[in-house]
């Protein structure tokens, strides 16, 4: 979450990418801002809460990995996904998405 997003005069939105902008003002993620998160709720001035995090590691290997599957073929996303993972010995885990119309997949690779 960047403190400058969309503020007129200093976030080029679109035209930038976050990760190119030079005004960049990134929040530190803290337990009020993942609080804030998991109960769906605002933070401070933020209209929203979305925290996301990118497990790659230097080796190009991850420890964990989420997927979203929000389409009309969720259910047999899922499934596919969910199968393969167990073919590969990966432990799986499904948790129901915020609008109830899709599932969040969230695979533990431990």
């Amino acid at each position: 979450m960047c403190r400058n997003e969309w503020v007129r005069g200093v976030c080029g939105k679109p035209q930038v990418k976050c990760g190119e902008c030079p005004n960049q003002s990134f929040v530190p993620v803290d337990d009020v801002i993942i609080r804030a998160h998991l109960a769906g709720k605002a933070s401070g001035s933020a209209a929203d809460v979305t925290v996301g995090v990118y497990p790659i590691l230097p080796d190009e290997t991850c420890w964990f990995l989420a997927a979203d599957f929000d389409k009309k073929s969720w259910i047999q996303d899922v499934a596919a996904f969910r199968d393969t993972a167990q073919a590969k010995g990966v432990p799986v885990g499904i948790e129901r998405s915020r609008s109830g119309n899709g599932r969040t997949r969230l695979d533990f690779l431990c």
